[in-house]
């Protein structure tokens, strides 16, 4: 595999929706490609440092690479203890550490769980038979106590595992209408209970759930009208949004903390399009990743929109490449600015770029 890091703007960007008031101080911004990286699959979390870290697979081998806020890549680990490790969400701990979840194996894959020091090499998998031949960790978060929560598909199902802080198996809990639900993504609560999203079946059921600590379903909302959401976070104002889609339309689920419905969001400027991503900016605004497909799914681009917490959608940058760019994942950075990472076709290039808090380079 070569790899190449190009700190160049390797994409033409265009500006979709107005011109706002610049920032008085610059954030730094920067686009790193790396090519022939065979990467279809993985995630982006913010750090510390002002930085990020992406984990990716490639040819059943999952690596979790660290840049600084400049863009330079200060550590890179590989992951490589079980047979074909996919590597499907990252995050970093209070403590800087940094946890990945995704799963193990080929025919019959389990869940797992990766444990990557910040203060020397040392790295700790652990893999969890749930008694499924088919399991896959989705979302990953750090409890306030140190313990950790992982969602996903287990037996079918839309779950969620709860590991104690040495990683040991504590319990597992459903929710969703029916197999082949998946949880996609998690969001601890204020009151210490779990938020989870994703889809209750293959035919396209939006799905909220409420845990408690003790694996407790409080709370379930299925959404007729969603076909999945696949990202959710609460705000400071104690509501939660979830982003997903529908028919090909974007959408932004406002709840409240009961998951009473307070209102639907969509944008139906894009007549084809899939959300894969949504944070909240520093101002506390959902801005959202998603593609656009052009000619019927024979090109895409990708695009992050910043949507006013009474569903307006505040302004929509796209970034445009002679390539079929896949948006993959969406991370708020310190400085206030994003964190975009996805993949080219066919070339399988990962991009990563570093956005201001408008979206711009």
């Amino acid at each position: 595999m070569r790899i190449l890091f190009l700190l160049i703007l390797t994409s033409v960007f265009v500006a979709c929706n107005g011109t706002p008031e610049q920032h008085e101080l610059p954030i730094e911004t920067w686009t790193i490609s790396i090519e022939n990286s065979d990467n279809t699959i993985g995630d982006v979390c913010a750090t510390q440092n002002g930085g990020c870290a992406v984990v990716r697979e490639s040819d059943g081998q999952t690596t979790v690479l660290m840049f600084d806020a400049s863009g330079d890549q200060i550590r890179q680990a590989n992951l490589a203890k079980y047979t074909h490790e996919e590597g499907r969400s990252i995050c970093e701990t209070r403590a800087g550490n940094l946890l990945v979840t995704g799963r193990v194996g080929t025919d019959s894959t389990d869940t797992y769980v990766a444990f990557i020091s910040a203060n020397d090499d040392t790295i700790r998998e652990t893999r969890y038979d749930l008694g499924d031949a088919s399991e896959i960790g989705m979302g990953i978060t750090e409890a306030p106590d140190g313990s950790v929560y992982v969602c996903g598909q287990f037996n079918h199902r839309f779950g969620l595992l709860k590991l104690n802080q040495n990683f040991e198996f504590e319990w597992i809990s459903f929710a969703g209408d029916s197999l082949s639900s998946t949880a996609l993504a998690l969001t601890m609560l204020p009151d210490g209970n779990v938020a989870v999203a994703g889809r209750s079946n293959d035919y396209g059921q939006g799905c909220v759930a409420v845990f408690d600590f003790t694996g407790n379903l409080l709370r379930e909302l299925l959404l007729d009208d969603v076909s999945l959401l696949a990202a959710i976070a609460v705000t400071t104002d104690y509501e939660i949004v979830a982003a997903g889609n529908h028919n090909r339309t974007a959408l932004l689920i406002t709840l409240d903390m009961n998951l009473n419905l307070v209102r639907v969001d969509s944008d139906t400027s894009q007549s084809t399009q899939y959300v894969t991503d949504m944070v909240l900016s520093k101002n506390d605004l959902p801005t959202m990743l998603r593609m656009r497909f052009i000619d019927d799914y024979y090109l895409n681009d990708t695009w992050l929109s910043q949507w006013s917490l009474s569903g307006e959608i505040v302004w929509t940058r796209a970034f445009a490449s002679s390539s079929d760019d896949y948006a993959v994942s969406l991370a708020a950075c310190t400085d206030g600015g994003y964190f975009v990472y996805g993949y080219s076709y066919p070339s399988l290039d990962l991009f990563l770029y570093k956005v201001n808090e408008y979206g711009n380079f």
